[in-house]
């Protein structure tokens, strides 16, 4: 007796203990689960081995500078003077009112705009003793303050910007559960016909859903995981597990047709669909631990929610749902509402039909029609969002992109340079070269000033400096101030200014220019700030992204090639690489180039969030190999019981397809909704997936696949009979 066959008795034998079990493992993973939200820490797009992470590190460690800050801008309440008088009024009270909370360093009030810049704004820079993760919880307080200041008054810096993610990614989460899961509902309602088998998978679904997102809660309490995991983790799991509910569902309601009892409809089921179920999983699983090889927090909290939810479908669909199909019994098909669709199975006979007589034919009017999208997906781009990931309503992103027009990014975004020196910073000798260092900077093009120092006062020497470096304490308190900020134990800050986008290609070569200096001998130069920061990261993903693309297909090949054959299997990848192409090709025309942009609400840019090429290739990937099982499998079993290919491909569409296109039709659904989210990443996700699986399930699976295996024959099954 296999190990399918022992799981099948156990469940006829004991269905309502192992319904029990799971429902006393769902009650306890409730609270658990509701946490999970309060333990998320930011976005995660930070690659924590960079030079840029070091920087940021040694400022706070060796300078002082504060963990975390945050901004309020404020608004004058009319023109002339005053309404600048007011301004200033309100700036100043709600200074004093700000430095009485906890965690505030210092409130300082930042000094007025550039020169020709617009006038009547304030901004209050919020210096805090603690990271971004706990400046989130001073946020409500910051702004409730900011009302009562009687002038217009908001938000923002990094800190606030997670806080609005983190709060819209609930909403985004509440709203597509109401959108998907209705309609996942009604797919199922018209495949089975019947509410107790559409609300079947929908619960298992739900199932694994809740028991992951608990045990991500106590994962959650020793490793960091990101803000989007609560999304990506529901998305996913609510797609996967009511597809795999589906296939057991369908599986035993055809077995009872045929006239089998309903424990011996299951020992039937079990093995036919528990194969398919792990194989399934262990594919989208292999695809989302590929993730992990980024070394990226972001990255890896997608990898590590996507496994523990693809799990435990699995597992549900292997136990929970088995159990409740013996307890129900034919109890599944009451409460019949509509018949069950059953012109699917001769729609998809005819087009199989059609497909092998001209299977040429079939192949170049597919890629003829995925090939613009194949072609346009050779404009790809990907950067980090951040605040832009926000809708523009959101009060963080409204008060960053109003404090960029009035203060300039030059201001806002500094390039920070960390020089560590071999002698004390105020010696002569080490004056002398960070003067030259900081010569070579300021010859670099798009460099507009330099801050340090030894840039002070524009007409002083090398000399100058030395002599009133010398014993820095005995200055006056501003000059202290500047000393502390700017030097610390060997080692002194220098703040570089440009007039460049720092999400630009051309910020980007400044930094790589600024890392290729050759600085005077006894100087050490590290590059950092939100410029570095960002290129750093893109780097990292671009470097690594060809290992674990080769990962993925090699992990997907060798299980296909395990469960099939080495020939299908490097069909199946074939494929998936197309619909993938396609895929990545329909996202720039809508999230780069603004086709149909506003249906969606989305905002198009440049480029696409950096998250969403991971997502696409170690998911959707993964998703469409699940149609590949599902259909592959069907068609060996029929192959294996006729021994005529044709009549298999057949057969096999024929059982399959139907199935196929419900869960199909269901990740849309689910995933779908997403792309409704206010998130722009979200949103991407979202629509990326529903697109993938759109395209996979209909030209990819009922046409190519069919036209394909028809003309490679006997060789589909090399080197072995199927």
């Amino acid at each position: 007796m296999d190990v399918w066959q022992a799981l099948a008795r156990l469940t006829c034998r004991w269905p309502k203990a192992i319904v029990l079990a799971w429902l006393a493992a769902l009650v306890w993973s409730v609270p658990y689960a509701a946490q999970l939200p309060e333990r998320l820490k930011g976005t995660g797009f930070v690659d924590a081995s960079s030079p840029s992470h070091y920087v940021a590190e040694q400022l706070r460690e060796r300078l002082g500078h504060p963990a975390s800050a945050l901004f309020v801008f404020l608004e004058a309440r009319g023109d002339g003077a005053a309404a600048e008088a007011r301004l200033l009024r309100a700036a100043e009270g709600l200074r004093a009112k700000i430095a009485a909370l906890p965690a505030v360093r210092e409130v300082a009030l930042m000094p007025p705009p550039r020169e020709g810049a617009e006038r009547g704004v304030a901004v209050l820079t919020v210096r805090l003793d603690v990271d971004d993760e706990r400046a989130q919880d001073l946020v409500p307080a910051l702004r409730a303050l900011a009302k009562e200041s009687g002038v217009p008054g908001y938000v923002t810096g990094t800190a606030a910007v997670d806080r609005d993610i983190a709060a819209l990614s609930q909403a985004d989460l509440a709203r597509a559960e109401l959108v998907g899961v209705p309609l996942a509902l009604l797919v199922l309602l018209v495949a089975f016909g019947s509410v107790g088998a559409a609300f079947l998978p929908v619960a298992v679904g739900l199932a694994s859903v809740t028991a992951a997102l608990a045990l991500l809660g106590l994962v959650a309490q020793r490793v960091d995981l990101s803000v989007f995991t609560l999304n990506v983790v529901t998305m996913l799991g609510l797609a996967v597990g009511i597809d795999y509910a589906l296939l057991v569902t369908s599986r035993f309601r055809e077995e009872r047709r045929r006239g089998f009892s309903v424990p011996n409809a299951v020992r039937r089921t079990l093995p036919a669909t528990g194969r398919t179920l792990v194989t399934s999983g262990l594919l989208v699983a292999a695809g989302l631990a590929c993730a992990y090889g980024f070394d990226v927090m972001v990255f890896s909290s997608i990898a590590t929610g996507g496994i523990v939810v693809v799990a435990l479908s699995v597992l549900a669909g292997i136990t929970l749902l088995p159990a409740l199909l013996v307890w129900m019994g034919d109890r599944v098909d009451r409460w019949r509402l509509v018949p069950p669709f059953g012109g699917g199975e001769r729609v998809i006979g005819f087009v199989t039909r059609l497909v092998l007589r001209r299977p040429i034919l079939v192949l170049l009017l597919v890629m003829a029609c995925l090939w613009p999208a194949v072609e346009r997906a050779g404009a790809f781009r990907v950067g980090v969002l951040d605040s832009d990931a926000l809708p523009d309503a959101a009060e963080s992103k409204y008060a960053l992109g109003r404090m960029e027009s009035v203060f300039g990014v030059s201001r806002l975004y500094p390039i920070d340079i960390l020089v560590e020196t071999d002698r004390p910073v105020q010696d002569r000798r080490t004056l002398q070269k960070l003067d030259s260092l900081l010569r070579a900077i300021e010859r670099q093009p798009h460099v507009v000033g330099v801050e340090s120092v030894v840039r002070v006062v524009p007409t002083w020497t090398v000399a100058d400096y030395a002599r009133i470096w010398r014993d820095p304490e005995r200055l006056p308190e501003p000059w202290q101030q500047l000393w502390r900020q700017h030097v610390g134990d060997r080692v002194t800050a220098v703040r570089v200014l440009t007039d460049l986008d720092p999400k630009s290609d051309a910020a980007g070569d400044l930094v790589r220019r600024l890392r290729a200096l050759d600085p005077p001998e006894g100087l050490a130069v590290w590059v950092g700030g939100k410029t570095a920061a960002e290129h750093d990261f893109l780097q990292k993903i671009r470097a690594r992204a060809p290992a674990v693309a080769a990962a993925v297909l090699t992990l997907t090949f060798v299980l296909l090639m395990a469960a099939f054959s080495p020939v299908l299997a490097l069909k199946g990848l074939l494929l998936n690489a197309l619909s993938v192409a396609a895929t990545f090709g329909l996202l720039v025309a809508v999230f780069q180039e603004g086709w149909g942009a506003e249906w969606l609400g989305a905002q198009p840019h440049p480029f696409l969030d950096a998250s969403i090429p991971v997502f696409i290739l170690c998911v959707a990937f993964g998703l469409s190999m699940d149609y590949e099982v599902f259909l592959l499998a069907r068609i060996r079993e029929a192959y294996r019981h006729t021994g005529n290919l044709q009549r298999a491909i057949v057969e096999g569409l024929t059982k399959s397809g139907r199935i196929i296109t419900s869960a199909a039709l269901i990740i849309i659904a689910i995933t779908g909704s997403f792309a409704l989210a206010g998130i722009q990443p979200v949103k991407q996700i979202g629509f990326g997936i529903a697109a993938a699986v759109a395209i996979d399930a209909t030209l990819i699976r009922l046409l190519l696949v069919p036209a394909l295996m028809k003309l490679m024959g006997r060789w589909n099954w090399w080197p072995h009979p199927a």
